[in-house]
């Protein structure tokens, strides 16, 4: 994951996605968008939501974190409006397993999970994500969207630098 970051233009962070299924499947869970500009430095964070269906074989229940690496400024452009499509707006693939030296990150986005339980037939494909708008208004105590947050930055809480400083050391 960290070779990716190194080359990332945006970074989704899902501290906790639950998941559950019996025949009819959900899952979902909140978190944040990071966005790197053109001279290397990080903006953010906005909030958003995520969340999918499913029907079909499909039994278990699971939480676990999700970490999206975004490597492409058409899928960073995507969450900029509302209920962007992972897996149809936007290729997902799941994060290589292992150590590797240099590695070319090709697809739009890359998914890293860990996660506790077990659940089958359930995957972040076919997954919207949706602006936050109460949690990104209250956090950074004005009405934004994520265009006046990443790509514009303003206004910024305060708070804002700690996750900023996190991506940062975590990319180098």
């Amino acid at each position: 994951m960290r070779a990716a970051l190194k080359q990332a233009r945006g970074v989704l962070l899902f501290p906790q996605i639950i998941k559950g299924a019996f025949f009819v499947g959900g899952s979902g869970g909140s978190g944040v968008l990071l966005s790197r500009d053109e001279k290397g430095a990080w903006k953010g964070p906005a909030f958003y939501t995520i969340g999918s269906a499913s029907i079909g074989i499909a039994f278990g229940g699971e939480a676990g974190e999700t970490v999206i690496v975004v490597n492409s400024q058409k899928a960073l452009d995507g969450p900029h409006a509302n209920k962007f499509k992972l897996g149809a707006d936007g290729l997902v693939s799941a994060g290589p397993v292992g150590q590797g030296g240099n590695v070319t990150f090709t697809t739009d986005m890359m998914s890293f999970s860990r996660s506790k339980g077990a659940c089958a037939g359930i995957s972040l494909d076919g997954s919207v994500l949706d602006v936050h708008e109460s949690l990104n208004n209250a956090y950074h105590t004005a009405k934004v969207t994520p265009l006046d947050i990443l790509v514009r930055g303003k206004p910024l809480a305060a708070e804002a630098a700690s996750p900023r400083a996190a991506v940062a050391a975590a990319a180098k």
